[in-house]
């Protein structure tokens, strides 16, 4: 009697139709969970990585075409940091492909390094990897996903290393998932600078980067030094002394109103804060084409001018409570 396997190599065409088969119910079950095509829900980085059953950092080092919508990626294994591949050098991978590209997400390439979290398929000697950018990590990922396979939920004092080190979307991956209250305060100087950075800097940090660097701050100020909630808004203050969208991003000064608001209100006596929660389109200069139309363009007037008006009070609040200050804040 033939065995599944043997099957497989005799009839190479029809092996390839059951992988296809199988693939498909993987996407099947993996497309139900998301909101549209190109959008996708948020996966926290730990859940991805105790859900896979391998991590492995590595190559692309063959790509191949499966069927219409997937292709067979053959990975050179560079690291394992979760699962074992029992010593293989490559591993052969499924991922979407062909009519399965959507914005968003653009397929994989041979040479391209990077961390993969995949899942073992049953009854073959391959992966699958979905098309969920939390799948798929950059290089500079290695060691904060060393630090969430072991369970770590604050890298401590390795947090300003890791920062400095990784590019803006292994940042995002850091601050999300291992800046606990020992990790801010190591960080801290950093996480001031790149909040404070001018827009010109945002190719370099991040901007997403910089706007979790800002709520950081905002946690910070509960837990650190009583100086730091001067320190905090006097950094915030160069953000929102900017221009929305001209100078600085209109999601940044609407981050940065909220975090110093709510350091004013909480730590330095500020009533007044909080009256009112902005939004990054609140922000955005009252021009056309940041509004679909007149009548858009007036709908928007009323809340840009209490939004304008708000950090106009918060600034001035500012002015004069750090000129009380008997030493200048650093």
């Amino acid at each position: 009697m033939t065995s599944r396997s043997s099957d497989t190599r005799a009839h190479p065409t029809a092996g390839r139709r059951r992988l296809s088969a199988l693939v498909a119910c993987l996407a099947f079950v993996f497309c139900c969970g998301q909101a549209a095509a190109t959008r996708f829900r948020h996966i926290p980085l730990g859940n991805a990585v105790r859900d896979a059953d391998v991590v492995v950092l590595g190559e692309v080092a063959v790509k191949e075409p499966l069927d219409p919508e997937h292709d067979v990626l053959v990975i050179k294994v560079g690291a394992m940091l979760k699962g074992d591949v029992a010593g293989k050098a490559t591993i052969r991978v499924v991922s979407p492909g062909g009519r399965r590209i959507v914005i968003g997400f653009d397929g994989f390439k041979e040479g391209q390094q990077g961390i993969w979290l995949i899942t073992k398929m049953k009854n073959r000697d391959a992966y699958y990897i979905t098309m969920h950018p939390v799948h798929f990590q950059p290089t500079t990922a290695q060691r904060i996903i060393e630090l969430v396979v072991a369970g770590t939920a604050d890298a401590g004092q390795e947090m300003p290393q890791i920062l400095r080190e990784a590019d803006g979307r292994a940042r995002q991956v850091a601050l999300a998932e291992l800046c606990g209250p020992a990790g801010r305060a190591a960080a801290l100087p950093l996480l001031l600078e790149w909040a404070a950075a001018p827009r010109e800097r945002d190719a370099e940090i991040g901007t997403n980067v910089r706007g979790a660097a800002i709520h950081h701050i905002a946690k910070a100020c509960d837990e650190a030094p009583a100086d730091l909630p001067r320190r905090a808004l006097a950094a915030l203050d160069r953000v929102l002394a900017r221009e929305p969208e001209k100078t600085e991003s209109a999601w940044v000064i609407a981050e940065a109103y909220a975090a110093a608001g709510t350091i004013a209100k909480k730590h330095l006596g500020y009533a007044e804060a909080g009256a009112e929660r902005f939004q990054a389109n609140d922000f955005y200069p009252l021009e056309p084409r940041y509004h679909s139309n007149p009548e858009a363009l007036r709908a928007a007037a009323p809340r840009h001018g209490r939004a304008v008006a708000a950090v106009k009070a918060l600034r001035g609040w500012w002015a004069t409570k750090a000129a009380e200050q008997t030493t200048p804040d650093k």
